[in-house]
């Protein structure tokens, strides 16, 4: 996911949401308007239609009435309502509102009565408020009209509004379906519209991520003039430039490190030189004792002995040996260093305690190279407790650990600044007095176990006194 994310969403996923959102807001106030607005105007049209048809109806029966032909009327009647199924009833009044004549005959139910009786008493001029009503689970609007400007009496009509609220719902079924299309079509286009927009933003952090792991080779496509696309352009920028920055950096740090090698080998060198120039000089007198003779070709040879050990320790950091590896114990490996250094040691003043895990597993390690490492680690550990010329002890220690084995060199002796901490590693760097050590053997050390895929680091003892070297290796 890349990594995992936990907690806030990301901007495509947002993005969609909130379109998403104002999709349902939209349909919702649709659907609103609709129910408020259709509806009552579906509702008002077929009050409309109807109130006109019982007018027309009501000059062809006013004749009726006049006449006291009311047998045909109720005939007329019954034979309206079946024609026209939106008729519940028809009811004609006389100018006292009593009964005439009914589409129900001489049985006019008692509860319609008691709404002719409430139409009549709601009446303004001829016609009158139309009355909802609720009639065996069923929706009707009552209507009145009047017969001859009301002077003859009235016409009552119930009206079912079931087929209105079928209309209403049919509307409102298509706006339903209608508002989940657009909103499936609007999220659609979100999820695209966020794509286009979150794709870049995914480039640039897996680009992020190269260059954090030291790649600067990778760049944006340019698809667009739009702000990404200027986002993408300016990263693209920020990208070369640290590319340029990285390349004059290194070239910096060469000149520095080729800078500092010269002056180490210089001085490495130097010394010894102006050791061999006076012996030789002193070895021309045709009158020099057998003795000095003897003591000055000793002195050249040791100058020609640190002379060759300086430049084939420079050579190893140069071009440091391919590793041989094979499956070997570490606790072998230490032991056998171990062995190696303690005849170096002075007697009774310095220690070497073994703190190993017994039960570890064979690594994969060039075994000759890993032993270079803890006899150089193991020899200035003993060299700075020397320094202080009281006794000492050092601990060698192998333990597991989550990803391969941690090898750990600790002695308490006086301990290393902070300063020369941070540059230990440098080539011809040491903090041994001149002439112990040409500073190239940690440089080599750390050359071998980045070799080998660990690390070596330096760092204060457990308790601030000492030094703890600290050597990791995989298993893998």
């Amino acid at each position: 996911m890349s990594p995992s994310r936990i907690g806030r969403p990301g901007i495509r996923a947002q993005f969609v949401a909130a379109m998403a959102a104002a999709s349902v807001v939209f349909g919702a106030s649709v659907l609103a308007f609709h129910q408020v607005l259709v509806i009552d105007t579906l509702q008002k049209t077929s009050e409309g239609t109807y109130a006109h048809l019982l007018e027309v109806l009501a000059s062809d029966i006013s004749d009726y009435v006049l006449t006291g032909r009311n047998f045909e009327l109720e005939l007329l009647l019954f034979e309206t309502t079946e024609r026209d199924p939106h008729f519940e009833y028809l009811v004609v009044t006389d100018s006292e509102g009593e009964v005439i004549a009914s589409s129900y005959g001489s049985q006019v139910p008692a509860q319609l009565r008691l709404v002719l009786a409430e139409s009549e008493a709601g009446a303004n001029g001829p016609n009158s408020e139309p009355l909802p009503l609720r009639d065996r689970g069923r929706d009707l609007l009552h209507l009145r009209t009047g017969l001859l400007g009301g002077k003859a009496g009235s016409l009552h009509a119930g009206i079912e509004q079931e087929s209105a609220q079928a209309s209403a719902r049919r509307v409102m079924l298509s706006l339903v379906i209608l508002f989940l299309a657009l909103t499936a079509a609007g999220v659609f286009v979100a999820f695209l519209l966020g794509r286009l927009i979150t794709e870049p933003l995914r480039r640039m952090a897996t680009l992020a991520r190269r260059i954090g792991s030291g790649d600067l080779s990778g760049r944006i496509p340019v698809r667009s003039d739009d702000e990404v696309g200027e986002l993408a352009v300016a990263f693209n920028d920020m990208s070369a430039q640290l590319a340029a920055s990285r390349q004059a950096l290194i070239r910096t740090e060469k000149l520095a490190v080729a800078g500092g090698l010269a002056a180490g080998v210089a001085h490495e060198i130097n010394n010894p030189l102006a050791s061999l120039q006076a012996c030789l000089w002193a070895l021309r007198k045709p009158d020099l004792p057998e003795d000095e003779r003897i003591r000055h070709l000793d002195s050249l040879s040791r100058g020609l002995r640190r002379i060759s050990g300086t430049v084939q320790q420079l050579m190893r950091f140069a071009r440091p040996s391919q590793t041989n590896r094979a499956p070997v114990l570490l606790n072998d490996v230490i032991a056998r260093a171990v062995h190696l250094v303690r005849p170096s040691l002075p007697e009774e003043r310095i220690t070497i305690e073994l703190d190993l895990q017994s039960d570890l597993p064979k690594i994969s390690v060039d075994r000759d190279q890993i032993e270079q490492v803890l006899v150089n680690l193991l020899l200035n550990a003993s060299h700075a407790i020397e320094s202080t010329a009281g006794d000492g002890s050092i601990t060698a220690r192998l333990r597991a650990t989550a990803d391969g084995q941690l090898l750990e060199v600790v002695d308490d002796g006086p301990g290393i600044s902070q300063q020369d901490l941070e540059r230990v590693f440098e080539p011809f760097f040491t903090a041994h007095a001149d002439g112990e050590g040409t500073g190239l053997g940690l440089s080599v050390s750390q050359g071998i176990a980045e070799a080998h895929g660990g690390t070596l680091t330096l760092q204060p003892g457990p308790d601030g006194t000492g030094v703890r070297a600290r050597l990791r290796l995989p298993e893998d």
